[in-house]
């Protein structure tokens, strides 16, 4: 039997999909045998279900073969758009065997066979999947989804659709289902979260949604309570630093989000605190823990194939105490080791990633005094890089010289400590991201109309945007006298000249031995007055950390016929190309002159370097007790 579908008949879409009816198609058709049936799906994930290949969470849609034969889905389509049902082709000879399952990961990422060209909609949407000949097999249509709560068929292939506090993703939905996905209400605190010099007795409660009697569970290690965690029934005391998650559980309604708090007894603390909490597998699992050294590691440094090399993000809860142990924020983050050999070091790099499945969108906090955004999509927690373990400070310092001086696009600094679920993790820097999120956040210009581009290698690698306008700025170059005045003036309205000269004698003043060949970022907004400007980060290698801070910059941006790191020519080239013109020079010895004599004087400097060493200088001890190495006076 084959049941046709008919675009242009409305009322019979409308019955069609009313009923869900899955297409049973003929053998001698050439096409599949059995029952096909999206029997799960999951549109806002953080935790349930890890793709295989990627190793990292993100939607998916389990498929169900509810027939007695093997049922081969080639030539067949899914898609979250009806008027475009052949968006994505299951790849040929993908199989499902009877009563058995495939799980495909919507992600919008087409480079390995079982991941969609689409994603999901958290606010709800409709997903189908079609034959090769255009007729519907089986659809799911769904309405807003709550992080990590499945949506599916129970039993397997039923027309009766629930929500699951436990997804089964790639087996039978036989966990509890849920009718509705209202929450239990969030457990309550008798005291926050933050600096208590003794220790403390912590009370749990909840008010109960309904007529049933509401549990409380909770965890010790990071970890966000399940319906086997610890049940709550006396207060907790604590007398050590710590971090309780917990979350309630009521019948009839889906268990609530964890709500989590830490508590630093005791420790004396001097720095703004970062506590990030998450389940210890996260970080330190073998198979996808993003701290760990992971199977495939090489056995020397810097460990290529090791777990932290990956860009895996996971689930965390943030919170931010300021000097005096006061949290102020309190929010659920993605994470990430960020860094390039740095991420080798024994004290790693962290991202934070807002993100809307995680709760906010934004990190809602104004943690830099020296700029007006309150809110941020992303931050890193800098092990300070290659300087890790010298000063701890390198790169944040010689940026925060340049705050106030000069027009440029620097990262801002703040030293903070860290804790992973309740041990002292270390000293960190608070610094933003340069990314393309750093310009919307400082200049109010959203991602889709910039151009943003990096040189990593003699080809330009575009990450927002396109390079036709860089392109064709180098092209000008290359064809037209820059010593004429009328050439030089044109160049004025492609790049921003003031910040290019600002970028360059900030580089050539710290003598960072880890450029222009690499740690290269420009952008512009795509408008008709959009001039490039460059961005300042990662430059730990200055002052001298891996080679003499007498090293001749200006001569080493000079060698036109470089072809080795960290000046090949090509990455040198704008610079001298703009030597020719006159005025361009003038204006930069000058302007470099000026700054040796203000920005840059030997008393500023050390004032700098005192205040900041001053100020991470009591938690020094701790910081060698925990990661020991080398550190300087």
């Amino acid at each position: 039997m084959r049941y046709i579908y008919i675009k242009t008949t409305i009322l019979f879409i409308t019955i069609f999909f009313s009923y869900c009816t899955p297409i049973i198609i003929d053998e001698t058709e050439n096409e599949s045998v059995g029952t096909i049936f999206i029997n799960e799906i999951m549109a806002s994930n953080a935790s349930k279900g890890l793709d295989s290949y990627y190793k990292n969470y993100c939607d998916w849609i389990e498929l169900y073969n509810d027939g007695n034969k093997v049922i081969n889905l080639s030539n067949h389509y899914l898609t979250d758009n009806l008027n475009n049902p052949k968006k994505w082709l299951i790849p040929s000879g993908t199989l499902i065997q009877p009563k058995g399952y495939v799980v495909f990961y919507a992600d919008g990422d087409t480079e390995k066979y079982d991941h969609t060209n689409f994603k999901l909609s958290k606010d709800g949407e409709e997903i189908a999947i079609f034959n090769s000949v255009g007729v519907l097999v089986d659809h799911i249509e769904y309405s807003q989804q709550k992080t990590d709560i499945s949506y599916g068929r129970k039993p397997d292939g039923d027309t009766n659709l629930y929500y699951f506090f436990n997804p089964t993703f790639e087996a039978s939905n036989s966990s509890a289902e849920y009718l509705n996905n209202e929450e239990s209400s969030r457990p309550e605190y008798s005291i926050r979260g933050g600096s208590y010099a003794t220790a403390q007795n912590v009370e749990l409660y909840a008010k109960s949604m309904g007529s049933s009697q509401v549990q409380i569970r909770y965890t010790t290690d990071g970890s966000f309570p399940t319906e086997n965690s610890t049940l709550y029934s006396d207060p907790i005391e604590i007398n050590t630093t710590i971090v309780i998650q917990a979350r309630t559980f009521e019948e009839g309604y889906l268990p609530s989000s964890s709500v989590c708090n830490t508590y630093l007894i005791n420790e004396n603390i001097s720095l703004p605190v970062i506590s990030i909490s998450t389940d210890p597998d996260n970080f330190f699992d073998e198979d996808m823990g993003i701290y760990s050294t992971g199977k495939f590691a090489q056995s020397e440094y810097p460990y290529y194939g090791a777990n932290f090399w990956e860009n895996w993000e996971r689930v965390a809860n943030i919170e931010y105490f300021d000097k005096t142990g006061t949290q102020i924020i309190n929010f659920m983050s993605g994470i990430q080791i960020y860094g390039g050999t740095s991420v080798a070091l024994a004290q790693k790099s962290i991202s934070l990633y807002a993100r809307d499945k995680y709760g906010e969108e934004f990190i809602n906090h104004r943690f830099f005094p020296n700029k007006t955004i309150n809110k941020y999509k992303r931050l890193i927690l800098r092990n300070s890089g290659q300087d890790w373990a010298y000063t701890l400070f390198r790169d944040g310092l010689m940026q925060s010289l340049l705050i106030g001086q000069m027009d440029i696009d620097y990262q801002s600094f703040l030293p903070s400590i860290v804790f992973l679920n309740g041990q002292f993790w270390g000293l960190y820097n608070i610094r933003e991201k340069m990314d393309d999120n750093y310009i919307e956040d400082n200049y109010g210009i959203s991602n889709s109309e910039i151009d943003f581009l990096s040189h990593l290698d003699p080809d330009i690698v575009t990450i927002r945007g396109d390079d036709k306008h860089y392109s064709n700025m180098l092209e000008f170059l290359k064809s037209n006298d820059i010593s004429d005045n009328t050439n030089y003036t044109y160049i004025k309205t492609q790049m921003d000249i003031d910040e290019f000269l600002n970028y360059y004698i900030a580089q050539i003043y710290i003598g960072n031995s880890d450029w222009p060949g690499g740690n290269l970022k420009l952008w512009r907004q795509r408008s008709d007055n959009g001039k490039w400007r460059w961005m300042l980060y990662d430059t730990d290698f200055g002052f001298g950390l891996y080679s003499s801070y007498h090293k001749d910059m200006i001569g080493m941006l000079l060698e036109s016929d470089s072809d080795h790191w960290p000046n090949p020519a090509f990455s040198t080239y704008l610079f001298r190309r703009l030597l020719d013109n006159i005025d361009f020079k003038n204006t930069f010895l000058q302007r470099i002159s000026a700054h040796l004599n203000t920005s840059f004087t030997t008393s500023r400097v050390l004032q700098f370097i005192n205040s900041i060493k001053n100020e991470i200088k009591p938690e020094m001890s701790r910081q060698i007790g925990k990661w020991g190495g080398y550190f300087g006076e």
